[in-house]
This record gives C-alpha cells, sequence and structure tokens, in this order.
C-alpha cells in the first residue's frame, strides 16, 4: 500500500499554506485540502479561480500533490448545481482527479440524481472523479451502508461517480451495528478513495483521536484494503478538534490544537498505520504460501 496522504482537518484555524509545510514536513507527499461545514470555516469564494491558483502554487513550493479535495455539499439542496460545478473546476485547477462531496437523505434523492447525472458530464470534462462519501452522522442517508453505495454506482454506470469509503463513518453511522470491513468489501470495486480516522467512546460521547488511539480495528481495516485494494489511495482524516457529545452531531472546539500536538498526532498515526500494513502485508504472504503449499 502507499503512503497515505493528511486531510488538512487536523489543521482546522490554520491557513492552507500553513498545514501544507507541515503535512510535508512530517514525510507525506500527498494532502487533501478540506472544506467541510462544521469542520472549518470557509464560503463559496474559497473555490474561485484565483484562490485555486494560489492553492496549486502553494502545493508545488511544499512538493505535496493533492489527490483528492473534501469540499462536502448537500447535494439535496437548493444551488448545489452551482456549487458543485465549482467545487469540480477547482478540483481541475489545483490538479486533484477526485472531488469528495455528500450525498444527501433519501427524501432528497430524486433531486441529487439530476444533479449527479448533469455533474458527471462537467467532471469527465475536467478528468475529475466525484466521489460520494457514506456519512458519519444523521440518518435515512443515500449512501448510508456499503450496500446503498454499490447500488448508487450500478444505477448510473459511470466511470466518473465512485465513492469516497470512510470506514469510521460507517462506525458512528451506525452506532456501532455494522462492521467497517464488511461494509467495505461490498463496495470494495467502486470505491475509488478511502478515509482513514478513529474515534474513541468516552462513555456518552465520542472524541476523535489519532489512528490507534480510538475503537476502530484498524488491523483488520489494513487486511481488508490489502485484501480487495491494495492500490487504493488513501488519506488519514483526522479532525481532532471536534467532539460528538451524546453521539449528535460533531461540536467543534473553541480553541485549534497547538502544532506540537499536530504534528505528534500525524507522528503516531503514520507509525500505527505503518505498522498495520507491515502486519497485513505478513498475514497476506503466509496465507498465500500455505494456499500455495503441496497436499497429500
Amino acid at each position: 500500500m502507499a503512503l497515505p496522504g493528511v486531510s488538512t482537518v487536523i489543521y482546522d484555524g490554520y491557513p492552507f499554506g500553513v498545514a501544507f509545510e507541515g503535512i510535508a514536513a512530517a514525510g507525506f507527499k500527498t494532502v487533501e485540502p478540506a472544506f467541510i461545514k462544521g469542520y472549518v470555516d470557509f464560503d463559496e469564494t474559497a473555490f474561485e479561480a484565483h484562490a485555486a491558483v494560489e492553492m496549486r502554487g502553494a502545493l508545488v513550493a511544499n512538493g505535496l500533490k493533492a489527490t483528492a479535495v473534501s469540499a462536502h455539499l448537500d447535494l439535496g439542496a437548493a444551488g448545489a448545481d452551482e456549487c458543485l460545478a465549482r467545487r469540480i473546476g477547482f478540483a481541475e485547477l489545483i490538479g486533484a482527479s477526485i472531488l469528495i462531496t455528500n450525498s444527501t437523505r433519501r427524501e432528497e434523492a430524486d433531486e441529487a440524481r439530476r444533479r449527479i447525472e448533469t455533474a458527471l458530464t462537467c467532471a469527465q470534462k475536467a478528468g475529475v472523479i466525484l466521489a460520494l462519501e457514506n456519512p458519519g452522522h444523521g440518518s435515512d442517508d443515500m449512501v448510508g451502508t456499503g450496500t446503498d453505495c454499490a447500488a448508487l454506482l450500478a444505477e448510473f454506470d459511470s466511470p466518473a461517480l465512485r465513492i469516497n469509503f470512510d470506514f469510521c463513518n460507517i462506525h458512528t453511522y451506525s452506532r456501532g451495528t455494522r462492521a467497517p470491513v464488511e461494509e467495505f468489501a461490498r463496495a470494495a470495486t467502486g470505491i475509488c478513495h478511502a478515509h482513514l480516522k478513529d474515534i474513541r467512546d468516552s462513555g456518552g460521547s465520542w472524541a476523535f483521536t489519532a489512528l490507534g488511539d480510538g475503537d476502530l480495528d484498524y488491523q483488520a481495516i489494513a487486511a481488508a484494503i490489502a485484501r480487495h485494494t491494495p492500490d487504493l489511495p488513501l488519506s488519514m482524516e483526522l479532525p481532532m478538534r471536534l467532539t460528538r457529545p451524546g453521539y449528535t452531531d460533531p461540536s467543534r472546539g473553541s480553541e485549534r490544537l497547538r502544532t506540537e500536538d499536530i504534528e505528534a498526532a500525524l507522528a503516531r498515526s503514520l507509525n500505527f498505520w505503518s505498522r498495520a500494513v507491515n502486519v497485513a502485508a505478513e498475514t497476506h504472504q503466509q496465507q498465500g504460501t500455505r494456499n500455495q503449499a503441496p497436499s497429500g
């Protein structure tokens, strides 16, 4: 598996330039610029052409590439057509081949389907894949499970529409009733990118953590990726400024994280993930050896 990238959500409260510099200094080569309502502050001017050109320059200056950009949007909301078109253009200008967004609730699904159909033409011209992400909170979403994801992709049957799979979101959206690796397997052939994030139950609330400090079984997740999609692009999404009191929607802390705490969390997450990948690779090799052993 390739080295994962890092979402800029962990640098919430800092300019993108600071985030890019810190992520590059930590040894990463790819970054996922994040525009997620409730996670970070932004408005629609963030997607103007001059902003994209400025960001691309900052990426080059730090030796980074943006494989994906998270620019979440409710595809059932009024005005989503124009917003989605702006985001596709922004992704193209910064050199990102994947645009990650939300879908919508089932009650708005027909409107979202119309918008997806329109956007796919634009996305294909731009060389951008539209990747719908399974949600981490709310209810009755169009792509709340792996089965939902696979069904929607089959409906459109377009290479420009794929899934950004978030393992942690499966866990929180289902309140722990669905296994992330099982849902991943159900949608694996349509997943073009995945988020790695972790969360810890502190007794009545969730807190986002560095990878390995939370409740998810990332050893099993690493094994599932190695088995189904070993070349899948990955991004560590660590929104550690957020908590979920009473398991409700994310709540943003009043203070940004200290840069030294961000650096420590990135290093700890990368070390943990590297160990998990190594164990998964060794296990996969051992299983292959056993399968090839002569019988009798």
